[in-house]
């Protein structure tokens, strides 16, 4: 209720039913005609936020917001603002019950196809920041950062790339016959892929028939050399160097076979844990 410049304010609470406040102190004052026409003259001096604006009831409805509201409706049957005003929304009003959400429509942000959020996140942030230069693409810097490159990032390290290094460096039996053994990875011997167990396996095939020969060879040289003991001194000490180069080959064989045996256990094992 309004009497003379005062309002009576009701209260749903049950302690305060009614009280009765000046009007200046519940809402701004309306500005006369008047005073908005002399105001014309001077929009400078006077400051209109100190007044309340009256629209009227069935005026035209300004958007609150800066953006065009609901311009993407222009291609669609305009579902969404039905949908709205079927739930109570009010145009020119925040979302909520009481009108206090946004107001600001949600814009949409179109990403780059192909890329994960956490990559789209950090493209925008590096826009924001100034930090990403136009023309380069993350591509290309991935390129640039090979690690084959000269200053490029190395692959990372395990336990069984450190324990290898270590002992094919205290290993004296990792070359035999002048013949090195192919570079394996330990990740790939430890899954035991189907190629990886048949080098491994023909690799132990060799080494045991090379084994096989180098005995055989021994075996004839010891012979030759008992037959050859206080007749020819040349021929035995050529002899006897053969037989030193012989059981020197074969102690490589025997550790390279111990090795490939070790390996292949190893494949085996993971094959029974892995498998049910």
């Amino acid at each position: 209720d309004v009497d003379s410049g005062y309002y009576t304010v009701k209260f749903d609470s049950l302690l305060l039913k009614e009280a009765v406040v000046e009007g200046d102190s519940v809402i701004p004052p309306l500005r006369s005609e008047d005073a908005a026409e002399s105001g014309e003259s001077d929009e400078d001096s006077v400051d209109d936020s100190g007044y309340a604006k009256g629209v009227p009831e069935n005026g035209e409805w300004t958007p609150a917001c800066s953006s065009s509201f609901g311009g993407w409706e222009a291609h669609t049957r305009g579902i969404g603002s039905k949908l709205l005003v079927q739930m109570g929304y009010e145009f020119g009003k925040g979302l909520g019950k009481n009108g206090e959400g946004r107001v600001e429509p949600v814009q949409a942000v179109v990403l780059p196809r192909g890329k994960s959020l956490d990559q789209c996140a950090e493209v925008l942030q590096k826009k924001k920041q100034g930090k990403l230069e136009p023309g380069k693409s993350r591509k290309c810097r991935a390129k640039g950062s090979n690690p084959g490159q000269p200053g490029g990032r190395k692959a990372p390290r395990n336990v069984f790339d450190f324990l290898n290094e270590k002992l094919r460096g205290k290993s004296a039996g990792d070359k035999a016959g002048g013949l090195a053994l192919p570079q394996r990875n330990s990740k790939e011997i430890y899954h035991a892929s189907k190629s990886t167990k048949k080098a491994l396996n023909v690799s132990l095939f060799q080494t045991t028939e090379k084994i096989e020969q180098t005995q055989r060879d021994i075996r004839g040289i010891q012979q030759a050399l008992a037959r050859n003991i206080g007749r020819h001194s040349i021929a035995t000490a050529q002899l006897e160097e053969k037989l030193a180069d012989a059981h020197k080959q074969l102690g490589q064989l025997q550790a390279q076979e111990a090795r490939l045996q070790r390996e292949q256990k190893k494949a085996d094992t993971h094959k029974k844990m892995t498998e049910f």
